[in-house]
């Protein structure tokens, strides 16, 4: 888990402190929580992390509000 974690323990602004038993323990569920998510992606997707966050971060979503009403558009997901 430590080794997944590694590039956002790089950035000080983002460690995490606690000292109370129950937030600790929060703390350790939601990192199993993500780890657990990102395998499940990378299974699903037969890709590593990494890419399918960069093809994540490819798509956008667009909004549209005319006088009829919204209209929300994303972009299409390319396999690359």
């Amino acid at each position: 888990m430590y080794a997944a974690s590694r590039p956002s323990l790089a950035d000080p602004a983002r460690w995490v402190f606690h000292f109370r038993e129950d937030r600790i323990r929060a703390h350790v569920q939601l990192c199993c929580l993500a780890l657990l998510l990102l395998r499940v992606i990378e299974n699903a997707t037969d890709d590593i992390w990494r890419n399918v966050r960069h093809e994540l971060d490819r798509m956008r979503l667009v909004t549209l509000a005319t006088s009829d009403g919204r209209v929300a558009q994303r972009s299409v997901a390319l396999s690359v």
